[in-house]
């Protein structure tokens, strides 16, 4: 006779959970996100604490309950189980061989084992790596109920643990999960009865933390001088001057944009070279050749507890600072909460970021305008139902070529709709390009057979231009020939917009790969949204996953450039 198990999927905040335990996971090194940063607020920050202080390490298994003494949750425990580190989770997860004992197979008897030795009966947890695993949540959701029913079956036969509760803040992961749980279900080999029961909770009451404060790294240059400065809200002042070779720091600079050089890199391949090997030896040697020991002393000092911006003088604005990789932080520059400023003509901003109408932020979804490019489509579709439906108050309008008013063309259509002052973020995915003698002309592509197309400088009238624009095109900073990438960076899209008083500009620096692009976009979005994460730290995050996804091989990851602040969240 199978054995009966009540799944209950919780669509809301897991803290809100009337259970006797609340589950969240927790990965080894990585600052608590997500649901384990939702209870943590709630904790009054014991969690963060018992990280900070060595007590809770995240080592995979690791079963750490907390009494919830303090705070509002509802259960009388919350327990912390340790994923291990996040890049051998999630790998193992995606790699894992039937028939063969898995992370989550093990993690799963231990989070059994520790509820029977604590009598608790019932208990709510998260689905362990569909959210910052970035697993596919039905597979996820799959391999969760059959190493549930497993450990139950050979841990518990006296059925002692009778109901779990699944808490989901995100809605667009309910169908999947749900399939999921129905497939497990449905097996001829399954030990349980599953008795599937679907509820809302409140939502996540979004109270983050304050945003990191900024350290600026100021670079001036004269001729074969850089002039260095750090300044901080801390009473810092470092002032160092470092003699350099302009024409080696270019050559350099040209060995790195290579990377986005889709041709370069199969020939790399076909070399039986080390593609990561390569790209970290290159940016090893700029950071040498750039930096003084003294400042980068300060950035990894203080990576911790700032975010950066790089200050750049135009002619400086060319190098691939992003690229940079330092041994000791064992990571690229651009996998930090990083953003920059260009010393040119700035825009005088004309608003700030927190005078959204009614506590509501607008956004618009320029997805496709071309009709050529399906899978930046279906990305607009799927980051409108992200955000939809994740109890946010930002509200989504998705431009569609259906849509264009009776009598405009697309680009006269989506300005004036822009002229309307409503949208805060600006998201682009479709085909942009670059205008080398001009680049504020520079612009999107919004249909191919006439050529139409919306220039960056059209945007200095409008009356409230957006604060965020995402342009996720695919030839946003696209260059044609090796001496165009002096100037791609600095005079592109991005010049155009921020003169046209865009407060944020986030595009690429080579063409991206449409599924890649996707990934990026949405896993930023999900972090802003659902973890209430800083712009710059959310484009770590999502760097970080298109990379466990793709492999270095694909350079999506390293393509974009955020100017302005890192510190912008919604």
């Amino acid at each position: 006779m199978k054995r009966p198990l009540l799944i209950r999927l919780a669509h809301g905040s897991i803290t809100k959970a009337e259970t006797t335990a609340i589950v969240v996971s927790h990965f080894r090194g990585i600052p608590p996100g997500g649901a384990e940063a939702a209870v943590d607020r709630v904790l009054r920050g014991a969690i963060s604490r018992f990280i900070e202080n060595g007590i809770l390490k995240g080592d995979l298994g690791e079963f750490f309950p907390i009494p919830a003494l303090a705070g509002e949750l509802s259960a009388q425990v919350a327990v912390v189980m340790g994923l291990g580190d996040y890049d051998v989770f999630t790998k193992k997860m995606r790699e894992k061989k039937e028939n063969d004992p898995d992370l989550l197979r093990k993690i799963m008897r231990r989070l059994v084992e520790g509820m029977l030795q604590l009598n608790i009966p019932s208990f709510s947890t998260i689905l362990f790596g569909a959210g910052g695993g970035g697993l596919d949540a039905e597979e996820a959701s799959y391999d969760f109920l059959r190493s549930l029913a497993e450990a139950l079956t050979t841990l518990d036969p006296s059925r002692r643990i009778h109901e779990v509760t699944l808490a989901e803040a995100d809605g667009t992961k309910l169908p999947a999960i749900k399939r999921g749980f129905e497939r497990a279900g449905e097996e001829p080999s399954a030990s349980f009865l599953l008795e599937l029961r679907e509820l809302r909770l409140p939502p996540v009451e979004m109270r983050p933390p304050e945003a990191k404060k900024v350290m600026y790294m100021t670079v001036r240059s004269e001729e074969d001088v850089l002039k260095y400065s750090i300044l901080t809200d801390r009473p810092v002042e470092v002032m160092v001057k470092h003699q350099y070779s302009p024409q080696a720091v270019r050559e350099l600079s040209e060995a790195i944009l290579q990377y986005g050089d889709r041709a370069w890199l199969e020939g790399l391949n076909q070399k039986g070279e080390d593609v990561r090997e390569r790209l970290m030896r290159d940016g090893r040697d700029l950071r040498v050749a750039l930096i003084p020991r003294e400042i980068m002393d300060h950035v990894r000092n203080m990576s911790k507890d700032f975010n950066l911006i790089l200050s750049l003088d135009q002619p400086l604005a060319y190098i691939p600072w992003e690229l940079i990789y330092d041994d000791e932080l064992e990571r690229f520059l651009c996998q930090l909460p990083l953003g920059r400023q260009v010393r040119e003509e700035y825009s005088s901003f004309r608003r700030g970021y927190g005078d959204a109408k009614d506590d509501e932020i607008d956004m618009l979804i320029v997805a496709n305008p071309t009709g050529d490019l399906p899978e930046a489509e279906e990305e607009g579709r799927r980051l409108k139902e992200l955000i939809e439906q994740s109890l946010t108050k930002i509200k989504v309008d998705l431009w569609e070529r259906s849509q264009v008013q009776e009598g405009l063309t697309k680009s006269r259509d989506l300005i004036s709709r822009l002229n309307t002052g409503r949208y805060e973020i600006l998201h682009y995915s479709g085909h942009a390009f670059f205008d080398e003698v001009e680049p504020k002309r520079s612009g999107w592509i919004v249909d191919i057979e006439t050529r139409e197309k919306i220039e960056a400088f059209r945007f200095e009238n409008t009356p409230r231009p957006p604060v965020l624009v995402f342009d996720n095109a695919c030839e946003s900073g696209r260059f044609q020939k090796p001496d165009q990438r002096n100037t791609e960076i600095a005079y592109g899209l991005a010049e155009g917009f921020i003169k046209a008083g865009v407060n944020l500009y986030l595009g690429t620096t080579w063409e991206v790969d449409d599924r890649a692009a996707s990934v990026f976009a949405e896993i930023l979005y999900r972090r802003m949204i659902a973890d209430g994460k800083d712009l710059g730290e959310a484009m770590a995050l999502a760097r970080n996953e298109v990379l466990n996804r793709f492999g270095f091989a694909e350079p999506t990851w390293a393509s974009y450039v955020l100017y302005g602040t890192p510190s912008f969240r919604f």
